[in-house]
């Protein structure tokens, strides 16, 4: 493109698949690019001639990268290797391996600091820097290909958080992959379930309690035993990932909305596909069955929520009003009403036998992501990207309580069975437990993290950077850094589970 006019200068490549990256090397000459098909393709710019393909890699590629003077081409991507190219012959000079997870990012190190490198006659000596799904980051020495440092600290975001029916647990699903199962009272955690190959959207209890539902990115519906927290089944046939899962309140259907724009209703005692709803033009992100289990609603970034029909799986209303996609949905316990969330950072309240707008409740500066009913229907809580929790009243669409206690988006929030507690999750990879009839401190639990508690007051030579890592990691400085009479790091209501 043209900078100063925006106009196309040249179209360049017939590939088969997206083009995940792009890259000039140093003087503007040649142009990299790479994606779905797995090849590394290098252009003359001023031409548009093609001047080599590497191919190499086992699957998508999604960054690369010139260093060392242009000489070097880095590539990386799903196959979680790091391919060094010769930039002139083309030959492949490295693979360099030590990521568990997908490599998103590449950078080389400047000329400044090439004496941390180790150069060879054939080798040109400089830093890169790699970025990855395992969250970490490694810098290499691109000339004999060691890992120079690894740098930990990097949180997971909780995506969705569930109580059991009988409020003593509860599960939490994160970018991790891991569900965890979580016993409140004994403050602990209970189960780790491993299975998903990509990010937890969503967990729901089975009405009865024994059976925990998950949805992944990786497309496929876990079933789990919750007492054992072994894999029951596992559920195929959306073609995206599975963004929102839901019981009816019988347990006998199980319903699912992904990225594929589908809806899908299963049979929950076999796992057999019932229906398959069709009517969003955009992703599916939110779910929720009627309290008698004839109806359930779907949210879809196409701005609208759809009402179904459980038993025939036909579209029966459309509720439009949301100015940006709907993000979270619900009913209210006796179905007299229905709750919208919407990226507009607005809520809907609908009434649900008409379809009509009752009101709108205003207040987020960002995304509602997540709503829910208090059981008995007076409340609703709602979380936002903007930070807060928020608990209306039902009957005027008053705030009657705002939290805000997070440095980070908050994406999901769920109520106890008695009513008292709304548990909420975000991207800081913690749960905090608020008491909704008090003005106490949020109860905050999170897995426990490799340095829990180390004292670190006595170490020296430790740059800024370092510390910080550690203190993301658990560590404490018992010394500095706290207020007298409390614990280094950790408030008092804090709980590591």
């Amino acid at each position: 493109w043209d900078v100063n006019t925006g106009a196309c200068v040249r179209a360049m490549g017939d590939r088969k698949g997206a083009i995940r990256a792009v890259a000039w090397n140093g003087d503007g000459t040649v142009i990299a690019s790479a994606g779905d098909d797995r090849v590394v393709q290098l252009w003359q710019s001023a031409t548009g001639q093609r001047l080599q393909e590497l191919h190499g890699h086992t699957d998508a590629v999604l960054a690369i990268a010139f260093g060392c003077e242009g000489r070097i081409l880095a590539s990386s991507g799903c196959d979680r290797s790091i391919r060094l190219w010769d930039t002139v012959t083309g030959q492949l000079q490295q693979v360099l391996r030590g990521h568990d997870n997908w490599v998103w990012g590449l950078a080389f190190g400047s000329r400044g600091d090439l004496a941390f490198g180790t150069a060879s006659d054939d080798r040109p000596s400089c830093l890169l820097a790699s970025s990855s799904d395992d969250c970490t980051i490694r810098v290499w020495d691109a000339g004999s290909g060691e890992t120079l440092q690894t740098l930990h600290g990097y949180n997971n975001w909780i995506w969705s958080v569930a109580y059991h029916p009988h409020g003593k647990l509860l599960a939490s699903g994160s970018l991790d992959g891991i569900v965890r199962l979580w016993d409140v009272e004994a403050e602990r955690q209970r189960q780790c379930c491993l299975g998903h190959a990509g990010w937890i959207w969503s967990v729901a209890f089975h009405p009865e309690g024994s059976v925990l539902a998950s949805g992944s990115d990786d497309g496929t519906i876990l079933l789990w035993d919750v007492e054992s927290g072994t894999l029951l089944q596992t559920l195929f046939g959306h073609h995206n990932s599975v963004r929102a899962i839901a019981w009816s309140p019988d347990g006998a259907v199980l319903a699912s909305a992904g990225n594929d724009c589908c809806v899908r209703l299963w049979d929950a005692a076999t796992g057999e596909p019932l229906h398959i709803c069709e009517g969003h033009a955009g992703w599916a992100v939110a779910i929720a069955f009627s309290p008698d289990g004839r109806s359930i609603i779907s949210g879809s970034g196409d701005r609208s929520a759809i009402v179904w029909d459980v038993e025939t799986g036909m579209l029966s209303d459309v509720l439009s009003h949301h100015e940006d996609s709907v993000r979270a949905v619900v009913y209210s316990p006796d179905g007299s009403a229905i709750a919208t969330g919407s990226a507009d950072g607005t809520i809907a309240v609908w009434d649900a036998q008409t379809t009509e707008l009752i009101r709108i409740l205003t207040g987020h500066d960002n995304w509602v992501v997540s709503l829910a009913f208090s059981p008995d229907g007076r409340y609703l809580a709602s979380g936002s990207f903007d930070g807060t929790v928020r608990v209306w009243s039902v009957d005027d669409g008053t705030v009657l309580k705002t939290e805000r206690d997070r440095e980070s988006w908050v994406q999901c929030v769920a109520f106890s069975p008695d009513g008292t507690t709304v548990a909420s999750g975000g991207a800081d990879e913690s749960i905090r437990l608020w008491r909704f009839d008090s003005n106490d401190e949020a109860q905050v639990v999170r897995a426990a993290r490799p340095y829990e508690d180390m004292n670190i007051s006595g170490v020296t030579g430790l740059t800024a950077a370092q510390k910080l890592t550690l203190f993301r990691l658990g560590a404490v400085e018992t010394l500095q850094s706290h207020r007298p009479g409390q614990s280094a790091t950790r408030s008092p209501t804090t709980r590591t589970l």
